[in-house]
């Protein structure tokens, strides 16, 4: 996507005095009117060109996103990078679908085949990618496996500081969006997201500490 940055500049006391006083967001407020004056002067025959690129665009990196995962137990682990995952959506409803009914006899074969066609790499190539997510938008997401404390890390493209979440509660909330009725137009990631949150399956890492454990090792 082609962007352009605009500054403007205004008074450090107005600025504050702006940000103290205003409930919203500066830059909300100004794309907002960016929009607005957008609407107003670009005709319509452009502006349907103009949305027509974007969204190809849009398709086509949505065609080179992939996701990298791992697993890791006590005895085995495995690296993978697959283009069948794009989202942290997807790989929960992989894990969902395939692998938890599994437990607790997990299978290296089984679980790695859950997630399509993908190519196997080791644990060094998996490190040195996993820290390009957030830069290289191909990698639409990171998701590393720990079966001994029964955790999902991830890091995704929007957010590539990565959270931990206990597999149980992400089982139950990814089997809610999946049995959802999605008839009428719904925002799986938003449902997704309001799910993690019921069941409380995310895990806070202020309480619990940041370890080395989760397999994720950036």
């Amino acid at each position: 996507m082609k962007e352009v940055n605009i500054t403007i500049r205004v008074d450090a006391r107005r600025y504050n005095a702006l940000f103290e006083n205003y409930e919203g967001t500066i830059e909300g407020f100004l794309e907002s009117e960016l929009a607005e004056l957008y609407d107003e002067v670009v005709p319509p025959e452009e502006n349907l060109g103009i949305e027509a690129d974007i969204q190809a665009e849009e398709n086509d990196h949505a065609k080179n996103k992939f996701a990298l995962i791992c697993m890791k137990d006590k005895d085995d682990s495995f690296y993978i990078m697959t283009n069948d995952c794009k989202t942290f959506l997807d790989v929960a409803k992989r894990f969902a679908m395939d692998v938890y009914h599994d437990y607790p006899e997990w299978s290296i074969v089984n679980f790695k085949s859950s997630f399509g066609d993908f190519e196997e790499i080791n644990e060094m190539a998996f490190n040195i990618m996993s820290k390009s997510c957030g830069t290289d938008h191909r990698i639409g997401v990171v998701a590393s496996f720990n079966m001994d404390d029964n955790t999902l890390a991830v890091m995704t493209s929007q957010n590539p500081n990565f959270r931990v979440f206990d597999l149980d509660g992400l089982y139950a909330a990814t089997t809610t969006v999946i049995n959802n009725d999605h008839v009428f137009y719904c925002n799986e990631s938003e449902d997704f997201e309001g799910q993690i949150i019921a069941n409380e399956c995310e895990i806070n890492l202020d309480n619990q500490g940041e370890s080395e454990d989760t397999g994720m090792q950036l």
